[in-house]
């Protein structure tokens, strides 16, 4: 369970910093990037942390 609220946390705290990032620097190509990072580590982090551990 702590392993959850600590990724929960790290994933938050990545993608705050990502936001701010392209909030100070608003540039199309670094939004889209920024967009592509953050979707493959939602999806990375659904897979490892909530998904049913008995598939493979």
């Amino acid at each position: 369970m702590l392993d959850k609220v600590l990724a929960i946390i790290s994933v938050s705290f990545l993608i705050g910093f990502l936001g701010i990032v392209v909030w100070r620097v608003p540039e199309p190509d670094l939004i889209i990037v920024t967009v592509v990072v953050s979707a493959m580590v939602l999806y990375d982090f659904y897979r490892s942390d909530f998904r049913k551990k008995d598939r493979s």
